[in-house]
């Protein structure tokens, strides 16, 4: 068994000659884009108690004496046709404030697992960056372990426009000046990626469970090399039908001396249900 890693194939290609997307990327892509077929659309509640926190910060100011507005219920949206995920606050009594609130949370809860990774959508854009970067691949064997390691080094800054990875985690989308991507060929899976830009450089870390679709991430690990950024991201998840779906997430985030946690429970899926017109209209293309 090898312990180091073994270069069995290095390249470097300008960005002319650049005409078909990496194979190795466009078949993980393709993996990623076929996982839970059945799964087309759900919606959750979400449980946590950030939300009556933030509804007693909202309401501080008004007289003891009157009564507080009761919390709304929040819940989440996902489409896979769009691509896009909406969390709203829901009920009788929600006013804008509830709302500005459930708009806060969506940042926190749009990284959607199932297509963070070379989102469903985003080929044409991926093939365009491609274009325009020094693209590099090395094949290497790390203690019995086949990795493959997309490079991309772009002469002027980019922008990657949610191309190779999703919005959830802070990870910069622009001033791009390099991308590592490290595939396991054999999982289909992306286990790394590297991201430069000119002041920083970000790790990002996916660690899975095998299930019987293929392999979840439980575990996303986002670091800056000058270790002002550290966000850890657990996810367990439960069958429901056939279909693998998040229950709870933890997310302890740290930035600089701050450190944020969110524990978040998932409740009462419901699958593949037509969603209310209002939201369709939200979640259009």
């Amino acid at each position: 068994m090898r312990l180091l890693a073994v270069v069995l194939l290095l390249f470097f290609l300008p960005a002319a000659a650049v005409s078909a997307p990496i194979p190795v990327l466009d078949k993980v892509a393709r993996s990623y884009a076929k996982r839970q077929p059945a799964l087309e659309n759900y919606v959750v509640t979400v449980q946590t108690d950030r939300i009556r926190q933030t509804i007693e910060q909202m309401t501080a100011h008004l007289p003891a004496d009157v009564a507080r507005p009761p919390a709304p219920v929040v819940r989440k949206y996902w489409q896979r046709s769009s691509g896009k995920s909406l969390v709203r606050a829901e009920g009788p009594n929600v006013f804008p404030l509830m709302q500005e609130m459930a708009g806060k949370f969506s940042r926190s809860l749009s990284l959607e697992l199932f297509d963070f990774f070379l989102p469903v959508g985003k080929g044409g854009e991926r093939d365009r960056l491609l274009e325009q970067a020094e693209v590099g691949v090395i094949e290497s064997d790390l203690a019995g372990v086949n990795l493959q390691s997309v490079t991309l080094t772009f002469s002027q800054p980019a922008n990657l426009n949610g191309a190779f990875y999703g919005r959830g985690l802070d990870l910069p989308q622009t001033g791009i000046t390099r991308l590592v991507i490290d595939l396991d060929p054999k999982r289909e899976v992306v286990k790394r990626m590297e991201v430069s830009t000119a002041g920083q450089i970000f790790t990002l870390e996916a660690r899975y469970r095998e299930v019987s679709s293929g392999w979840l991430p439980t575990e996303v690990l986002l670091t800056s090399f000058d270790g002002s950024v550290d966000i850890r991201l657990e996810t367990e998840f439960e069958q429901f039908d056939g279909i693998w779906l998040p229950v709870r997430q933890k997310r302890v985030a740290r930035r600089g001396d701050k450190t944020d946690l969110l524990d978040v429970v998932f409740a009462d899926y419901v699958v593949n249900e037509p969603f209310p017109p209002e939201v369709e209209k939200l979640l259009a293309p």
